[in-house]
């Protein structure tokens, strides 16, 4: 399993303790010196970007990249990446924040500055639909979507899981 945006290995450490062979990856060297204290019996890779990985294709069954993809510049570089990494039919599991009309319109209502400061680190903004077209047109097909923390229609973030076609 690739935890993709690894940082200091929290997930990883859930997805190891669970039984999982686990790979790391990150652009942080400081992210990853702390993920290989924190989580010993996985693998941490530190790499230069988003779309290029040091792994053979079709290394891994399932990808998991937890609120990352809104601070990448090359989302399409990014998912075909990943798409090269899993393997056919594997699995990508992405979690983001979630930004859907009712929420859109609260935020620009009550925290549009703070939301959208250009010196914060989120530089993209998704809806369910959007996601949705970047990971098919990426060549994956999305299988379960789901809205977590808070209620709809404001949610924090949404939960996806995609298919690899072949």
């Amino acid at each position: 399993m690739l935890d993709f945006g690894c940082g200091s290995g929290a997930a990883s450490r859930v997805l190891a303790a669970a039984g999982h062979a686990v790979v790391g990856v990150d652009v942080s060297e400081s992210g990853i010196a702390l993920a290989h204290q924190r989580v010993p019996q996985a693998t941490f890779t530190l790499i230069e970007s988003e779309t290029r990985v040091p792994f053979p294709d079709a290394s891994f069954d399932v990808c998991f990249c937890t609120e990352v993809i809104e601070h990448l510049l090359d989302v399409q570089g990014f998912i075909r990446e990943v798409h090269r990494l899993v393997v056919p039919g594997g699995l990508f599991l992405i979690t983001t924040p979630y930004h859907g009309w009712v929420k859109n319109l609260v935020i620009m209502t009550l925290r549009f500055e703070k939301h959208f400061d250009p010196t914060w680190g989120h530089i993209r903004f998704f809806t369910r639909r959007s996601l949705t077209r970047c990971l098919e047109d990426g060549g994956f097909e999305v299988e379960q979507f789901r809205g977590i923390g808070r209620c709809w229609p404001v949610w924090k973030s949404m939960f996806v899981a995609a298919r690899r076609r072949p």
